[in-house]
């Protein structure tokens, strides 16, 4: 039927067909890595994606300022994190305010009148993101001050 030079060399495309597969599809999960090339053994790994942030707080950067402090624990391994902010409620509404954050502390721009909550998630490099944090206890902006 095949030689077994040519069986054995069918098998190799076939792993790697399947190798490729796997790969478009790897980038939807966020600790999958599949990398190829020439000559590889068309094998692919899997570690951990970054744990959430933790010990997430926001304060008022002073009594007469409309702006607010975000903090929260380093995640280890993280290279940056996401601010996510609501003004619906703790548990919904939320949208991103600032990605790419270096550090464990952002500031936001002036904020409007109205109250305010703030979730955070960790980044490690381009493809893994973590969930976001629990929302930090409410902030209130009113009229040119914050409490």
């Amino acid at each position: 039927m095949f030689s077994a030079a040519l069986t054995h060399r069918i098998l190799h495309v076939l792993m790697l067909a399947l190798a490729l597969s796997l790969a478009t599809t790897a980038a939807a999960h966020a600790d999958w890595g599949v990398g190829l090339t020439a000559n590889s053994a068309a094998e692919a790994s899997s570690g951990p994606g970054p744990t959430i942030p933790t010990s997430v707080t926001s304060a008022c950067t002073s009594p007469t300022a409309t702006t607010a402090k975000v903090s929260w624990s380093p995640v280890t391994n993280a290279t940056s994190y996401a601010i996510w902010e609501s003004t619906n409620s703790a548990t919904s509404g939320y949208t991103s305010v600032a990605t790419g954050v270096i550090g464990i502390t952002w500031t936001s721009g002036n904020l409007a009148t109205g109250t305010y909550w703030f979730e955070v998630s960790a980044a490690i490099g381009t493809n893994w993101t973590s969930a976001t944090s629990t929302a930090t206890a409410q902030l209130t902006v009113l009229v040119a001050a914050c409490a």
